[in-house]
């Protein structure tokens, strides 16, 4: 059994007070960088929220279907075009002594001429697909074009998560953001279409590379560079992690476009809503672990002795958030769908699941499940990137995704949007375990369970407050939930005192 309270040790030769300053340093600026991201990811996600609310009730369900699947299948070109560059990029430019100039124009060039290419294929690809309508096909089209402005803007969020200044980041995303949700605004009070509403991702991601591109410059000098002997080395580094990229994303999005060509645009419709929520959710750990990365890196290329302590926190945090998301959103399924999508998706059903009609907020209840478990996944596969080990996430992954496919292919017929959501907790939890016990066998570093009972109990006594308010104003009932289950978390031990610190006084963790 692992420790409950891993600690390190002072490294010899150094003198404590400045070494004491440096970890306090250290902290302040990573709690800073992801209390800055954890604002900007609010207003973020308010403006996404706001913008699946009005796309959801001016398109209907079929209509948002077609939206739903455009997104799902560029998505897999999406990943491709990155194919693994960003981490390696990140990884590289995290080493003492690295040539950040060289290593950021290198890769943007690249990611240019590499996008330009991927997102040509995937617009021809779908072209030839015969269940996909001419505003789909034309659709992806504008998307991949939007889509690029993002491959390329991740390679300035790199720069400003190895600078620890995410603000920017925020920045340059709110940015974009704010122009699309005015943008999709525009279009719907002036009855455009749904081609219409997607070339304002192509304004708002193109503002935000630009953006990017600007405030990067104050870190480091971009300018286009052709080194092949660089790019090769890039490459050979990248692909393994480019290869599991393109495996995650087919087990991940596979489902919504099997069900695109297995039944129809409402059945789409009706799982789009509740799984953009998932998509919007699955941020949060990301945006934690992002700033952990970095770190991470250091602390395992130098095996630093600090790495259990700060593996072990990094667990209970997104244990901290898991627990009352599921439990909080099963309760209350309903009244978030109906808020975020209307009611068309709370009362629309094609299907029956344990002889109920199963909407959109059914499909919801069982993918939250697959939003917690997915928590530790992510935070697996940032620690076996962070070790360079990219190589042994390839076979895992292959397996997730025949796991996947196998199952759609039987559930989908059957169950539709239900089967496709089953499906996803299935293999979300067998990439968590398995994961986990790839990190455990090639760092030793497995999480202790020690305060999972006090989360427990906290998210029981926040589950017992949400269920009695169910009837209430949601506002209510999720301010209500949120503060009876950070107070729990105090009472029980569950938030430590030295996380508390950390918030409230700046303090080393």
């Amino acid at each position: 059994m692992a420790p409950c309270h891993p600690t390190g040790r002072i490294p010899p030769g150094t003198p404590e007070t400045l070494y004491t300053n440096y970890k306090m340093s250290l902290a302040q600026r990573v709690a800073a960088n992801t209390l800055i991201q954890f604002i900007g990811r609010v207003v973020s996600t308010v403006t996404a929220l706001v913008v699946v609310a009005s796309l959801t009730r001016y398109l209907g369900v079929s209509a948002y279907g077609d939206y739903t699947t455009i997104f799902a299948y560029v998505s897999f070109f999406g990943v491709l075009a990155d194919f693994g560059f960003f981490w390696i990029m990140l990884r590289e430019i995290s080493k003492e002594k690295a040539n950040e100039a060289k290593i950021i124009s290198n890769v943007l060039t690249l990611r240019t001429i590499f996008g330009i290419l991927v997102f040509l294929i995937g617009f021809l690809i779908a072209l030839l697909i015969p269940q996909y309508t001419e505003t789909i096909k034309l659709g992806i089209g504008v998307i991949a074009f939007a889509w690029l402005w993002l491959a390329l803007n991740s390679t300035f969020v790199g720069v400003f998560q190895r600078h620890l200044r995410m603000d920017q980041a925020v920045l340059t995303d709110l940015l974009g953001r704010v122009v699309i949700l005015l943008g999709v605004l525009w279009v719907i009070a002036n009855q455009g279409d749904l081609i219409d509403i997607l070339w304002m991702y192509v304004f708002g991601n193109g503002l935000n590379f630009l953006a990017s591109l600007v405030l990067g410059r104050n870190f480091v000098r971009v300018q286009p560079k052709f080194d092949l002997a660089f790019w090769s080395q890039i490459i050979r580094e990248a692909w393994p992690m480019g290869i599991v990229l393109i495996l995650h994303v087919v087990y991940f999005k596979i489902d919504t476009v099997m069900l695109s060509l297995m039944q129809s645009s409402v059945d789409v419709g009706i799982y789009g809503a509740p799984y953009k929520i998932l998509e919007v959710l699955l941020t949060i750990p990301a945006m934690f672990l992002g700033n952990v990365f970095p770190t991470l890196t250091q602390y395992l290329a130098s095996q630093d002795e600090r790495l259990p302590r700060l593996y072990q926190q990094a667990f209970d945090v997104l244990a901290l958030i898991a627990f009352p998301l599921i439990l909080g959103t099963v309760i209350l399924a309903q009244p978030i769908l109906e808020f975020v999508a209307g009611a068309e998706y709370v009362t629309t059903s094609t299907i029956t699941w344990l002889s109920l009609p199963a909407t959109g907020a059914t499909a919801l209840q069982i993918l939250i499940i697959a939003v917690g478990i997915s928590f530790f996944s992510q935070f697996f596969n940032y620690l076996l990137i962070a070790m360079g080990r990219q190589r042994s996430l390839i076979l895992p992954n292959l397996i997730f995704v025949i796991l996947n496919v196998g199952l759609n292919f039987g559930m989908i017929p059957i169950l539709s949007y239900i089967g496709a959501s089953l499906t996803t907790v299935a293999t979300e939890l067998a990439v968590a375990l398995l994961l986990g016990w790839i990190v455990w066998r090639a760092a030793k570093l497995r999480p202790a369970f020690c305060s999972l009972g006090k989360i427990v109990l906290s998210t029981l006594g926040m589950g017992v407050v949400t269920w009695w308010l169910r009837e209430a104003p949601l506002a209510l009932n999720l301010s209500a939930s949120i503060i009876t289950y950070g107070y729990l978390s105090i009472l029980t031990g569950a938030l430590p005192q030295n996380m508390l610190s950390l918030i409230l006084k700046k303090k080393e963790v």
